[in-house]
């Protein structure tokens, strides 16, 4: 009964940017065992491949499970608002 509101391409933006701050502040934990493995290896090019293989992954799971739960809540509010 109605066009479900979708969300803006602000509000897209804005989750983006959550979901990458929120994959950011979880991958703090591996980067810093990272980092320690560096700090105890001191060598630069080791350290920073350890980092890569570390962070990287981590981050792009985070993420991406970031973008999954915004998709989610879109589609909860898309059914909501179809509701009425």
């Amino acid at each position: 009964m109605g066009n479900p509101r979708r969300a803006t391409g602000i509000e897209r933006a804005w989750n983006v940017l959550l979901a990458v701050a929120s994959g950011l502040a979880t991958a703090t934990i591996p980067a810093a065992v990272c980092l320690g493995v560096f700090a105890l290896g001191g060598r630069a090019t080791v350290g920073v491949v350890i980092v890569i293989v570390c962070l990287v992954p981590w981050l792009a799971f985070s993420v991406h499970t970031g973008l999954e739960a915004s998709s989610r809540a879109e589609r909860i509010r898309q059914s909501d608002a179809s509701a009425w």
